[in-house]
């Protein structure tokens, strides 16, 4: 089922499944993604409990084997809408059978959806209902389309905030995590030009990035802009090796795996870890010009 939340300036449309963005409309435009099976079929991935892939498609806890989907199972799950106003909205996952089968943690998730002018505030909200810690990632993956109104694709760039000593997070040849970490130069030290090929190899992942990001464009005034103050990890992505008329802007708490072994979640890079009845925050925003 799909929901819609409004106002004057943003109309917002959610589906049930994963609690996924489905459209961003402004003005007339619409800046999502509408998933197109030629390239993706995506359009927002909301990434728990794990985000990327894992190693041969599963992780190890207290010696036991789990098995799970690429960026986890919350994107394919229905969730149950708790609150709904004109401009919010709360969706909600509890533990269940099927989580159980392939995640041993008794968790509450939620995401709330909320409109301020032209920005989506977006929260991820995490309760440990377990008697033990329990270990997990979020992430948002979103995907906007490329041109938003006018210009080509090669006329876009991402235009960080702050100048920072960025860090860039090398993938093998299989798309996992080569552990390799170097620098990464920026035009004027905030300007990251996008390309088709600069996605040959799958995402761009980045540290140490200012926490506010822009999608803009050269002969355009339209931009995206993200702001996650709490995420360690920045991505971009679209379908390898096309020439893909969109880009991921992707917000990560926690890694994918490496190819050189299985993952024990607990020491999986980036994990949070969440002590019994305790309860996790991760607010982040899009805003749309």
């Amino acid at each position: 089922m799909i929901f819609n939340i409004f106002n004057e300036v943003l109309s917002v449309n959610i589906s049930d499944i994963g609690a996924e963005l489905m459209s961003i409309m402004s003005k007339d435009t619409e800046y999502l993604w509408q998933g197109y099976k030629k390239f993706w079929d995506g359009k927002a991935y909301n990434l728990f409990p794990i985000i990327g892939r894992l190693n041969q498609g599963v992780y190890t806890y207290k010696g036991e084997t789990y098995k799970m989907q690429l960026h986890g199972f919350l994107r394919s799950s229905k969730l149950t809408v708790v609150k709904q106003k004109k401009d919010k909205i709360i969706f909600e996952l509890k533990y269940n059978d099927f989580t159980l089968s392939q995640y041993p943690f008794k968790f509450l998730y939620r995401i709330t959806y909320t409109l301020v002018k032209n920005k989506i505030k977006i929260n991820y909200n995490v309760i440990n209902l377990d008697d033990k810690p329990i270990y997990f990632n979020v992430g948002g993956h979103p995907g906007f389309n490329v041109p938003l109104k006018s210009g080509k694709f090669e006329d876009y760039f991402i235009e960080f905030k702050d100048v920072t000593p960025i860090k860039k997070h090398e993938l093998d040849n299989f798309y996992f995590m080569s552990g390799k970490v170097v620098d990464y130069e920026l035009s004027q030290g905030r300007i990251l030009p996008l390309r088709h090929k600069m996605f040959d190899n799958d995402a761009l992942i980045f540290s140490n990035t200012s926490k506010t990001a822009a999608l803009k464009c050269s002969s355009d005034q339209k931009s995206v802009i993200m702001n996650f103050p709490d995420m360690t990890y920045f991505a971009l992505w679209h379908t390898a090796k096309t020439n893909a008329p969109f880009v991921c802007m992707e917000v990560w708490e926690g890694l994918p795996s490496t190819s050189i072994k299985i993952d024990d979640i607990t020491e999986k890079t980036g994990v949070v870890e969440l002590e019994q009845h305790k309860e996790y925050n991760n607010l982040w925003s899009i805003e749309i010009n």
